[in-house]
């Protein structure tokens, strides 16, 4: 009975072992080069769409193999704003909008990661723009992953994201046009994010 208890306890010990070793910390980093950022805004009868030129992010698995584990951050600099109209970025950067001149940037950090079955994920965290930080939730969709090659046949461990959320900017105190321009503003990414 002896014999077989330490037994027991062997396999137990070894068992968790290898469960441990299964679990492959890795960061992938979001290739701006290769990613969009765009938001929508009604405007008048219709709706309006711009994007953001710059961006810097990461997701910090614990497992490689299950997002669930993530910590996620990502950094906008407000200034990058492009609606194909100079006049019309120099506003929204200004005072009334995004006022860039005292928080340049919106920044998103996640605290919470949930599987929502198909490569979807619900990650809330802590949104900050024009001086605010507000509770926000994130619609994240795992596009694919896998080793891709680029033109000189270099392999590199990429990560393709979707990620789609909407807030009022009026909670941020972003107020300039309203109602005329709208308060609702729907965010979409697109990203390509590559293995550290």
């Amino acid at each position: 009975m002896k014999h077989a208890m330490i037994t027991i306890f062997i396999f137990l010990v070894l068992g968790q072992s290898v469960f441990a070793q299964k679990a492959k910390p890795a960061t992938y980093d979001v290739d701006p080069l290769h990613s969009s950022l765009v938001f929508t805004v009604g405007y008048k009868l219709s709706d309006f769409s711009g994007s953001f030129g710059e961006m810097t992010g990461s997701a910090v698995l614990a497992d490689e193999d299950d997002f669930g584990t993530a910590q996620i951050a990502f950094e906008v600099p407000l200034a990058s704003v492009y609606t194909n109209s100079e006049t019309r970025d120099g506003h929204l950067q200004g005072e009334r909008y995004f006022n860039a001149g005292a928080a340049p940037k919106a920044t998103f950090k996640s605290n919470h990661v949930k599987s929502l079955g198909n490569n979807q994920y619900e990650v809330t965290g802590d949104l900050s723009m024009a001086g605010k930080t507000l509770a926000q939730t994130i619609l994240v969709t795992i596009l694919d992953k896998g080793e891709v090659a680029d033109q000189s046949g270099k392999k590199q461990m990429l990560m393709g994201v979707s990620a789609e959320f909407t807030f009022n900017r009026s909670n941020f105190g972003i107020t300039g046009g309203l109602p005329l321009i709208g308060d609702e503003v729907k965010i979409k990414s697109s990203l390509s994010m590559a293995k550290k």
